[in-house]
């Protein structure tokens, strides 16, 4: 340990002695210094953070005035909101048709075991979608909402 902090000692003062000699950190701090200053006086010339702000404040402005006009976010939001209506539509007519499934003679079924003969008339579609699409009490009438998008949808077209 004590051979250890004597090299170390010996290497500090011979990068001290250089460093007096040939003015490195004096060096080193002017070329910062220099780096600073020219950096400085570029913004000024061109102005370049003002212009980047300037041109994030009219990219947002046209996408606000875009969005008001056109009512993107609420499309997106409506067509989100219907899509997962859909699925869950979509999960619902599964699961129904899942519990409707004769069960195997120990109360559960094999996915695995040798196929057996359906206990029960099983459903017209296995489409989910297609049981979904007219669920009970809505008489295969589609609510207003998706009357109301399909006709805005058709008169764009």
């Amino acid at each position: 340990a004590k051979k250890t902090a004597e090299v170390s000692q010996q290497a500090f003062h011979a990068a001290r002695e250089t460093n007096q000699k040939h003015d490195i950190t004096g060096k080193i701090g002017q070329g910062a210094s220099t780096a600073f200053h020219r950096t400085k006086d570029f913004e000024q010339r061109h102005q370049i953070g003002a212009k980047t702000a300037d041109a994030t404040r009219s990219a947002f402005q046209a996408a606000r005035e875009t969005n008001a006009k056109h009512d993107l976010t609420g499309k997106a939001g409506r067509g989100a909101s219907a899509a997962a209506s859909g699925v869950a539509r979509g999960f619902h007519a599964v699961r129904e048709a899942a519990s409707q499934r004769p069960q195997g003679a120990a109360g559960g079924s094999n996915p695995f075991g040798a196929p057996t003969a359906p206990q029960h008339s099983a459903p017209q579609s296995l489409n989910p979608w297609a049981q979904a699409a007219a669920p009970a009490g809505h008489n295969g009438v589609m609510d207003q909402r998706a009357q109301a998008m399909q006709q805005r949808a058709a008169q764009k077209v």
